[in-house]
């Protein structure tokens, strides 16, 4: 479960330490984010972009956002995948518009890669909370720094009572991701395929938690 005792601290991600996370995300993740990602973090409110640091060095990050909730958002598929998961797939090299895709990039509710239209309206109160990036930096691995962040960003939600659900991608081959998410209580909502365009797998689990219920 990992090391509790461990004498972590958390700080906001800002102006002045923004070069931290994108030093940290190279060093992590299979794909590079754009200046525009860093941008848009440094105008997420504070608790949605948190530091973990342990002494002076920064150790791990989560950033997320608020997103507009759409009834059905997620039920967009093609096929039924085992265990009932969804499966959606992207056409390699075809270019998604935002409308399309959705805010976190996925494909919107009523949205067909086969019909590109678009059937699915806002809910005018509830929302949802997407993690764009939570990372731990791979020497403090196994230890529950991310975690701690993670439970970190869900008691915020305290604050977001609108919120009603949190989602994610897993690239379908991170077996360890996975495990870590479901073991906070998320679940397999789809398979998307092609989701990624320069890495291999190039499909990604959509990970949900409904919250604040």
């Amino acid at each position: 479960m990992g090391d509790r005792s461990m004498p972590l601290w958390f700080c906001d991600i800002n102006g002045g330490n923004i070069d931290e996370l994108r030093k940290m995300n190279s060093a992590i993740f299979p794909v590079r984010y754009s200046n525009q990602f860093y941008e848009d973090v440094l105008a997420l409110p504070r608790e949605l972009a948190q530091f973990a640091c342990v002494g002076g060095a920064v150790i791990g990050a989560i950033c997320c956002r608020v997103e507009p909730f759409m009834p059905g958002q997620f039920l967009s598929s093609n096929a039924n995948g085992a265990n009932g998961v969804q499966v959606v797939s992207l056409v390699p090299g075809r270019s998604y518009s935002q409308a399309e895709l959705g805010a976190g990039g996925v494909l919107a509710g009523g949205f067909s890669a086969n019909n590109n239209s678009s059937t699915a309206e806002v809910d005018p109160v509830r929302q949802r909370l997407y993690i764009t990036t939570l990372g731990v930096m791979a020497a403090h691995r196994g230890r529950g720094v991310g975690r701690r962040l993670l439970d970190l960003m869900l008691a915020n939600l305290q604050h977001l009572p609108d919120v009603c659900e949190v989602y994610l991608h897993v690239q379908t081959s991170n077996a360890g991701a996975i495990a870590f998410y479901e073991r906070a209580g998320f679940h397999k909502e789809a398979i998307i395929k092609n989701y990624y365009r320069h890495i291999e797998p190039p499909d990604c689990y959509l990970l949900l938690k409904a919250v604040n219920s």
